[in-house]
């Protein structure tokens, strides 16, 4: 451990360090330690002008990292490759930080420790103008409130570029600006072009771009960027055209995965919508309607029917099946697995369980499922289970040392706590049951 902290220490500081000593040739049999040694290579060999030996090193880290496995080590070194080649890989660059960003979501629960993951994402999209920058600036905003405040300091700049894109999905009308007109003025070669494109007429097109209107429809706008297939620029372009830009992708998605639903019985549908609630982080504040009484059953029964969604929540959750960003993902993918560990009866009953709890009981249960999903591994021996969680466990059929595990996991006594009461419910055990 001390070798590899040294090692590390000196690749990212690059300050003079004397010569570190390899007390026994263990500490590079080892592959726990031998993760971090090459990823301090590697950084180093960067760090000396030579990319490509240091990339050749990283991936000799992730490799290893992922075969043993080893979360911390390939998480650093996918995003340390990520950002050491974004100017002469920029595609290679873009693909390991989502991959970042999926193994943070996937091996751990408190993502906002990774918050220089997402920080990356965000350079790398931001520098190649990528679309999907909006949706790591809106984790972005998510995480940042759990920072604690000297890095929250750190990264002030980051939160502040990042909360300029919080825009609000309601809203359907926008001031006509100079800068949304130069904006769409580069996208139009001609009116009458723009007019056969989008199905507007020819003199409201006029109006628009000479600002004799005060206002403009995000309808409007949304049949430009549809007709004229428009992709914005997340570093230039005016918030309007953003905003319906993303309002359009989302329905579009949405109405892709719910075509998506036809094919499936009306049980898997039931748990393909219930994993991408479970997997929305900051449901408060991106699903406040959902999220309240019994509206998220409601909503599940008419999706049962392929109902269109009636609002913008319900857009933007189902266009999460279709399309999820990779923190998001992975968190949808642990409900998923859970849910299909639980087989058939069981899972019905969870689902029920669920649909009828309090919403601050729910997101101590997807944390709790998360890390069931994650932690379900071969123990090789007994782990003791809390009494006020038995009852909850054996009318699930859950196992118990990995149930022990997951509630373990959780950091704060507080969360503890509220997971045993949410277990001390009357949970018969069913016939047949462990």
């Amino acid at each position: 451990i001390v070798t590899s902290v040294l090692l590390n220490c000196h690749a990212l500081l690059q300050e003079p360090l004397p010569t570190t000593r390899q007390w026994s040739p263990l500490s590079q049999r080892e592959p726990s330690d031998q993760v971090f040694i090459l990823l301090a290579q590697a950084r180093e060999a960067v760090c000396s002008q030579k990319l490509d030996q240091g990339v050749a090193l990283f991936r000799q880290c992730m490799q290893l990292a992922g075969t043993i496995p080893h979360p911390t080590g390939l998480i650093n070194a996918l995003n340390d490759l990520a950002w050491y080649i974004r100017g002469a890989q920029p595609e290679l660059a873009s693909a390991k930080s989502q991959e970042a960003m999926y193994q943070a979501g996937r091996f751990f629960e408190d993502s906002h420790r990774w918050f220089f993951v997402f920080d990356t994402a965000a350079q790398i999209e931001e520098e190649q103008r990528q679309p999907c920058f909006l949706e790591t600036a809106c984790l972005i905003r998510d995480l940042a409130a759990e920072l604690p405040s000297n890095q929250r300091d750190r990264y002030a700049q980051r939160i502040a570029a990042c909360t300029l894109w919080d825009f609000d999905r309601s809203k359907s009308r926008y001031r006509c600006t100079q800068e949304l007109r130069i904006a769409l003025k580069r996208r139009i070669p001609s009116l009458g072009m723009a007019a056969r494109a989008s199905g507007l007429e020819k003199a409201r097109l006029s109006n628009l771009l000479s600002g004799k209107v005060a206002e403009v429809k995000g309808d409007t706008l949304r049949k430009l960027i549809h007709g004229l297939a428009i992709q914005p620029d997340c570093r230039n372009d005016p918030t309007p055209l953003i905003a319906e830009w993303v309002k359009s992708e989302t329905r579009r998605k949405a109405e892709r995965f719910l075509t998506r639903l036809v094919a499936f019985h009306p049980r898997r549908r039931t748990r393909e919508l219930l994993v991408l609630y479970m997997g929305t982080p900051a449901r408060n504040s991106r699903l406040p309607g959902l999220s309240r009484g019994s509206r998220l059953a409601t909503f599940l029964n008419r999706c049962q029917q392929l109902s269109p969604p009636r609002s913008t929540e319900e857009e933007f959750l189902l266009a999460l099946g279709e399309m999820a960003p990779p923190l998001v993902r992975a968190r949808i993918d642990l409900a998923g697995e859970f849910l299909k560990r639980l087989g058939g009866r069981n899972r019905d009953r969870f689902t029920q369980f669920y649909l009828t709890a309090h919403e601050q009981d729910r997101r101590i249960l997807d944390s709790f499922v998360r890390n069931y999903a994650r932690y379900s591994i071969h123990w090789g021996m007994q782990i003791p289970l809390e009494d006020g969680l038995l009852s909850f466990v054996r009318h699930f059929n859950l196992n118990a040392s990995i149930a022990a595990v997951a509630f373990w996991a959780f950091e704060k006594k507080a969360d503890r706590l509220r997971m045993t009461k949410i277990a001390s419910g009357d949970f018969p055990i069913p016939s047949g049951g462990a």
